[in-house]
Order: structure tokens, then sequence, then C-alpha cells
């Protein structure tokens, strides 16, 4: 179970989107002001700067801490210093625990600071007398500790450093039984990234996992990044030369088994991701596939060298310049979800500001004095016969 009341969680997502519709001027501030107003949050999530301050004090702790320990306790062998990172990771780990539960941290510097230091500590009791027979069991017990504590705390960075521990576990695990697999690896590794993003995908959209978006997306980042990356060409040739005979892979002087098959993947991955991202108007997969562009491009040059670099930048910036100012044109008027005008934004701590200057350059009314007793306009004909005096 989740360290913070599910309300709270729930609430604080609430009042984001509401926040976001109000930015772009989907709600008013009366609408935005009654959302917030009506669905309370009870975590401590303060601005950037304290979050800094925060951060920097509990790493001064944490560092303070372990050093007072490590001259009280005088270790100095190498199995002491790993239990002693073992203690560490664990007292971080309690203390993180009380501060959620007691203060209602969220994102607030010092639960971040102590989870970051949790892992640290853990990976390095793990890897400390010997990393190159220890990295198995290190990333297996990095990878259950993180994905814990990103479900216990709600926390994205816990959620990367777990798919991270868990892509590294599953590549050494394979990598160590199957030793001359060179081939097989990078599209074992492929089909792995696909299948934890479709996971991700089908658990995200699920109402109980909602707390959870923030978390989702990063990870599924994540995964575009390395399913591109493990079937990159340059990466294949160069990771297994390292990998499987120590040295580089144009000194061996031979391409990877099936080199015509990481070239498609190198090729069609980042058109693929820009179709998607285009036709699903989705700028994790547009962006995504830029960059894998630009790294697709480097690739074919660093082993295919067509023109000198100069005018190969230079191309490239014209071929940009008119890109850009084709599709500002084309999408003067709105196509298929995608406009070039900016949405209009509105200022949350000052959203009655227009209506302010109306009010102050047209709203002022003459001011009419104040009447008192007059005097005046009766008649004195007939003694006030007449009835009016």
């Amino acid at each position: 179970m989740t360290a913070y009341n599910t309300t709270d969680l729930n609430n604080k997502l609430v009042n984001e989107n509401a926040d976001e519709a109000f930015y772009y001027g989907l709600i008013d501030a009366g609408t935005c002001t009654t959302i917030t107003t009506t669905h309370p949050v009870r975590l401590y999530t303060p601005n950037y700067f304290i979050r800094i301050g925060l951060g920097f004090l509990a790493t001064t702790a944490c560092l303070f801490s372990g050093l007072l320990f490590w001259m009280l306790f005088g270790i100095s062998n190498v199995d002491a210093i790993e239990s002693f990172l073992f203690f560490l990771s664990a007292a971080c780990y309690i203390t993180l625990e009380l501060f959620v539960t007691s203060k209602k941290y969220y994102n607030a510097g010092i639960d971040n600071i102590l989870l970051f230091a949790v892992v640290s500590f853990l990976f390095g009791g793990c890897t400390l007398q010997d990393v190159n027979s220890n990295y198995i069991m290190s990333t297996g017990l990095c990878f259950i500790a993180c994905l814990w504590m990103s479900y216990r705390f709600v926390d994205a960075f816990a959620g990367v450093l777990a798919y991270v521990f868990f892509f590294l576990f599953i590549y050494f695990d394979f990598t160590h039984f199957f030793a001359a697999s060179q081939t097989a690896a990078p599209l074992l590794m492929m089909a792995v990234s696909a299948a934890a993003y479709f996971l991700v995908k089908k658990i995200s959209i699920q109402q109980k996992w909602m707390p959870y978006t923030y978390c989702a997306d990063c990870i599924i980042l994540l995964t575009l990044a390395t399913f591109y990356i493990s079937g990159n060409y340059y990466i294949v040739r160069e990771g297994t030369g390292n990998l499987f005979f120590g040295i580089r892979g144009e000194e061996t002087n031979t391409a990877p088994l099936f080199s015509w098959l990481f070239w498609i993947f190198t090729i069609c991955t980042p058109v693929a991701y820009l179709a998607y991202g285009i036709n699903a108007r989705s700028l994790l997969f547009i962006r995504t596939g830029i960059l894998a562009l630009a790294a697709t491009i480097l690739t074919i040059r660093y082993y295919h060298t067509v023109i000198p670099a100069d005018v190969a930048l230079m191309l490239a910036g014209a071929i940009l310049i008119v890109i850009s100012y084709l599709l500002i044109k084309y999408l003067r008027t709105q196509k298929r979800g995608y406009a070039f005008d900016a949405p209009t934004y509105n200022d949350k701590n000052t959203p009655d500001a227009e209506a302010l200057i109306i009010a102050q350059a047209f709203g002022h009314k003459h001011s009419v004095p104040e009447r008192g007793v007059e005097f005046g306009g009766g008649s004195s004909g007939g003694g006030g016969a007449t009835g009016s005096f």
C-alpha cells in the first residue's frame, strides 16, 4: 500500500488538471478556485527553492551521519564497509518512512534525497567487493527496492530507476548465460522494451493507477529510448565488440550478424515514432522521434561519409528552415488538431487582471455631491394657501 492517503493523491491530480485547464483558458478563475477548494490536499510540496534547500540539508545530514558512524565504529575492512552500507541504506529507508508518514512529505526535497540515498547505499553494498561477479545480484535487488519505493511513495524517479535496473538485470542475465548470442541480445532487449511499453501503457489507463500517471509517462519515455538504442547499428556493433571481444567494433573489421536488419531498425524506428506521434498527436513520440532521427543521421555518417561535415550542417540547417516555413504556412489554419498559433494562457496569480484594467479605464462614474437640506421653490402668496412653501 502507498504511504499517502488515496484521497489526497486523487485530489492532487484533480487540482493539477484544474490548474492546467485554467492555464490554457478552458475554465475561468472561479471554477478553478471552486475545484481546488472542494478537493483539499494535505501533502506537503513546497516551491522549488525550498525543495532545493531541504535537499541540500538532507544530503548534508546523510553524509555527516554516515561519517560519524564510520568513525565511531572504526570500520576498516571491506566486509565491514559492505555491511555498513547496507545499514545506512536501511537507516535511510526508515527515516524516509518516518518523514513521509508523519510530515506527509511529497517531493519535498528531503524524501527525494533519502530515496536516492537508499538506492545508492544498497547498490554500493552489493558491488563493493567485485563488480563483475555481483552485477546480476545488485541489479536484481535494486530493481525490487526501486519498484517497491516507486509504488510506496508514488515517485517517478524511483520508477525510472526500477526500469533501468530491470533492463540491466535482463541484459546481464542473458549475456552471462548465453555468451555466444551477440546477435540475439539486441533483439531480446528490443522485445523487453516493447513489452514494458505495452504493459505500462495498459496499467496507466486504469482508474486505480491514476496517481502514477507521471511515473508511467517517464517509464514510457525510457522504453522508447531503450527500444531505439537496443536496435541502433552503432550500439549493436560497438557494444558487441566491447562485450564479447573486448575490443572496438571497427578494430575487428567485422559487422554484426544480420547487420542489414539493424540498419533497418536504425532508420525505420525514428520514422515510425514520428508517424505515430503525428497521427496520435503525441508530443512524447514526436520529440523522441526527432532525437532518434538525429542519432540515426549521426550513425549513418559515422560509417558512410558522403559529404564534408560543414556542408552537411549547412544542408541540414537549410532543410530545417524550409520545413519550418512550410509547416508555419500550412498550420495557419488548424489541421488534424495542430495549429501554428499558440493557445491563450492565463496567469493563476492575476486571473482578473484584464477585468481590473477595463474597470479602471472605463468603469468610473461621475461623483454626485451629497445633497443636504435645500430651501427655495416655494411661494408666499396667500400665506401658504397654495400648499407649497
